[in-house]
């Protein structure tokens, strides 16, 4: 597996422990270390200091993503939360993050997984081993 995007949701004030205990389990879920991953959120998240943290805790860089390119990828979420649809609008901000930061070609290949702080996903392209 090449490049694979990791799509993050979380509560305010999230700490970066929880957020990247969180994304490891999810890369563990992973038949091997992708050689390159990338954290995709929501603009609307841009000022969470534990999202930034975990980003350099893990490795990699963070990017933030606008509501038009969340809503574009929310068609191919695997899964559907009513939570997450009262507070951000989409079925699942993690998996909506991850679609749209690795294409449009991007399919889920860990759904999301939650804790009480964050939920994250993640995506690739077919074809990168996923």
């Amino acid at each position: 597996m090449k490049t694979i995007a990791i799509g993050v949701g979380c509560r305010k004030d999230a700490s970066a422990e929880s957020i990247a205990a969180l994304a490891r389990e999810a890369l563990a879920r992973l038949p091997r270390r992708p050689d390159q991953i990338r954290l995709f959120s929501s603009a609307r998240k841009a000022d969470e200091a534990g999202l930034q943290q975990a980003a350099v805790a893990l490795g990699c860089e963070i990017a933030f993503l606008d509501d038009a390119d969340l809503l574009a990828a929310s068609d191919r979420v695997v899964t559907r939360s009513a939570k997450s649809r009262e507070v951000t609008g989409l079925d699942s901000l993690a998996e909506a993050a991850a679609l749209a930061g690795a294409g449009p070609r991007a399919k889920i290949v860990v759904p999301r997984l939650t804790s009480p702080e964050a939920a994250c996903a993640i995506a690739a392209i077919d074809g990168d081993d996923a």
